[in-house]
């Protein structure tokens, strides 16, 4: 498998206006919290979020997202939103986009070179490590055919020094974004690995055995378990701080097991919190079983591996 990394104007301003909308728990607060403070938000600029919000909320994750992030230019990327959206909806994006596109591409400027020395120290860096072996361990966990040989890597701009980092899979199957952290740091590189590696399991993981994977996920809805926490979970045991993260040298430790530590937050009132706990403290019940799984060279369908990660579960909540 093979990685090509691409920096494009289309992701960065996505990423920023997705997330200066927060029209999602999961965009990033402190990107909304950093173009408020650099440039501020006028009525007209709210009006605008809502419309994009309602826009959005139509065309959720892996479908709008999915004609920003992989295009080259804005001319392709409105070539494929005028495909999706209404011919009302696309008049409404253009404005919208009109609007935030001279700030956000001041901040691209500012940014791009930062970027393109991630890329750079990102190319140098994943020939150090044996990916190739790696992602094939990680196929054979999953009993994974068909999966593509070659990941699409769009670094995307978080300007913010409380940036965490991050990243996502997006249609096609063969992308990924990758959020670096710490962009102005030459050490932040080592952290983008262990997340590039996540990210790329999940493409290989939507090639899983089919059947086998649907009776997986029926399993789990059956006793009434939110699947995808239980799905990212079983997915951190592997990385980014997971036995074959550990395994490949990836990470020299890993803290998941401190993750059951955590106090368990409230559904309501911080459903962000409670999503994320969730799942870092089911990780590390889980990663014992996962290590021996592979140690032992057998795939997640295997035995009663996945009973028993649905026992963990039920156990906790």
């Amino acid at each position: 498998m093979e990685l090509k990394f691409t920096i494009n104007e289309p992701g960065s301003f996505f990423h920023f206006l997705d997330s200066v909308s927060q029209w999602s728990m999961h965009t990033r607060k402190e990107i909304r919290e950093y173009y408020e403070k650099s440039y501020g938000l006028s009525k007209k600029d709210k009006t605008f979020l809502q419309q994009y919000i309602k826009i959005r909320k139509k065309y959720p994750w892996q479908l709008l997202d999915s004609d920003f992030y992989p295009s080259k230019d804005f001319k392709e990327t409105k070539l494929k939103i005028k495909k999706r959206l209404t011919a009302e909806e696309y008049r409404i994006l253009l404005r919208i986009i009109k609007n935030f596109y001279p700030n956000i591409h001041e901040i691209f400027l500012e940014w791009e070179n930062h970027l393109m020395n991630r890329k750079k120290s990102l190319e140098l860096e994943t020939k150090k490590h044996k990916l190739k072996e790696l992602f094939s361990e990680i196929a054979q966990f999953y009993e994974s055919e068909k999966y593509p040989k070659t990941i699409y890597v769009h670094l995307v701009i978080n300007p913010s020094e409380h940036a965490a980092g991050g990243g996502a899979n997006i249609w096609p199957r063969k992308h990924i974004t990758l959020e670096p952290r710490g962009l102005k740091e030459d050490g932040g590189v080592l952290n983008d690995i262990p997340t590039i590696v996540h990210e790329t399991l999940h493409l290989i993981e939507h090639k899983a055995n089919k059947n086998k994977w649907d009776n997986f996920k029926e399993k789990a809805k059956n006793v009434g378990l939110d699947f995808e926490i239980l799905r990212e979970a079983i997915a951190d045991t592997i990385a980014p701080e997971g036995y074959i993260a550990l395994k490949y040298k990836l990470i020299s430790k890993t803290n998941i097991l401190e993750y059951e530590k955590l106090k368990k937050k409230n559904k309501k009132t911080d459903p962000i919190g409670y999503s994320r706990g969730s799942r870092r403290k089911l990780s590390a019940r889980l990663y014992q079983l996962t290590k021996k799984q592979v140690e032992e060279g057998k795939a997640l369908f295997d035995g009663n591996y996945i009973e028993k990660c649905i026992k963990e579960f039920l156990f906790l909540y």
